[in-house]
């Protein structure tokens, strides 16, 4: 998780035959574990090679934006988490229920457009992929109510939908 070949640099391991010979089971297992970590590492590599430099000059800019923002998180005593997925539209008039009740509504980008849709406004939206495709996801709009969390390297234009944004730092 936490190598970065940009960085880093070539990942190798050289290998000590006297240590090597004292647990041959147990180093055996772990070469043979390792095997595919070059392709994994290559596909790794070619995603952040890909979208770093975007993700790099989106942080840039949010770092500006980050600072003028004042919003703080509502303690709360539970928590309903939605996300896109088949279950959702079946299981929406539970969620106004719950909400209705007390339930603090905290929904994935993803998830926005049919709670919209659906009538329910979330109390906190959550966008975690920092992909430019993220925005399409809010579209419908943000209610003004709602609080937008966004890791920093995600695209700009999110920025700009709405003044109550918490901005959170990610790998990216």
């Amino acid at each position: 998780d936490r190598y970065i070949p940009v960085l880093y640099g070539n990942l190798g391991s050289i290998s000590l035959r006297s240590r090597w010979d004292a647990a041959p089971e147990w180093f055996s297992s772990l070469a043979e574990a390792l095997q595919g970590l070059p392709e994994e590492l290559g596909r790794d590599y070619t995603v952040q090679a890909r979208f770093g430099s975007r993700w790099f000059v989106h942080t840039v800019i949010n770092l500006a934006r980050s600072e003028e923002t004042r919003v703080v998180l509502p303690p709360a005593r539970r928590y309903l988490i939605t996300a896109a997925g088949p279950s959702l539209e079946e299981q929406l008039p539970q969620v106004g229920r719950m909400q209705a009740d007390g339930a603090t509504l905290l929904a994935t980008d993803t998830s926005l457009p049919l709670l919209i849709t659906a009538g329910l406004v979330p109390d906190v939206v959550l966008s975690i992929d920092c992909q430019v495709v993220s925005y399409h996801h809010l579209f419908k709009g943000l209610p003004g109510k709602t609080v937008l969390i966004l890791d920093l390297a995600s695209p700009p234009i999110l920025t700009r939908q709405s003044d109550r944004i918490l901005f959170f730092s990610s790998s990216h």
